[in-house]
């Protein structure tokens, strides 16, 4: 997993904060199929959307101070990484985490219960379940349905820029690129001269002179003329 500094979280968070609903959409449909084929109600569990660099994923079990539900990291599941999940890992990622929720509530045979020597034993029964090939229509409708979802995230998602662009442009922004003196020239204004150059925390403003009018403009525009 890539180690994201501060200012790349900053720029990215934004992105795949756009995408949470329809992450949700995903979820919920993939696990309403499951509900729906073993008779449980995962769909209904809260499910929070952080940013763990670490945990791509969790099924977390009731106790006295927490309340069951699952957890998923935008920073592993979101299409706007260059290296997120792709869709099969990620749909894999959610079963794998309900198969933790089924070996906590379903009726485990006696040769497939979990053992000293083999902890994940039940889990593997319930992902076995999972796995197995379902055709009813019911199955294939609710499949369809997480299909539409994962289409119409995609879509969204390309609509947003992606995390290098952010960053990179959060870069530019406060990097002085230019010199007093260097000639520019704005599609509005024309050719210009620099006049005065102020850095800000935030962006470099530009102090320009057009014939016999001064313009202040923000860096990031004069940069995006030039390309």
């Amino acid at each position: 997993m890539h180690n994201f500094t501060a200012e790349e979280l900053a720029a990215i968070k934004p992105i795949l904060e756009k995408e949470r609903t329809l992450h949700l959409k995903v979820i919920r449909s993939l696990f309403h199929t499951l509900d729906t084929k073993f008779n449980l109600y995962g769909a209904d569990l809260p499910v929070t959307l952080d940013y763990d660099t670490e945990i791509r994923g969790a099924y977390i079990p009731t106790s006295d101070s927490v309340i069951e539900g699952f957890s998923f990291s935008l920073l592993h599941i979101g299409y706007a990484l260059k290296n997120s999940l792709s869709k099969e890992d990620r749909n894999e990622l959610f079963k794998i985490e309900y198969a933790h929720y089924m070996a906590a509530h379903l009726p485990i045979p006696d040769e497939h219960k979990a053992t000293e020597n083999d902890p994940n034993r039940a889990w593997k029964y319930c992902y076995s379940l999972i796995t197995t090939p379902n055709n009813t229509s019911k199955t294939k409708t609710a499949t369809a349905s997480v299909a539409d979802a994962a289409t119409e995230l995609k879509a969204a998602v390309h609509s947003n820029l992606n995390l290098l662009r952010e960053v990179k442009r959060a870069k530019e922004n406060r990097t002085i690129v230019f010199n007093i003196g260097d000639q520019i020239t704005h599609p509005k204004y024309g050719e210009g001269i620099i006049e005065n150059i102020t850095q800000t925390s935030n962006s470099v403003q530009l102090t320009l002179r057009f014939g016999e009018e001064t313009k202040i403009i923000d860096q990031q525009w004069i940069i995006k003329n030039a390309r």
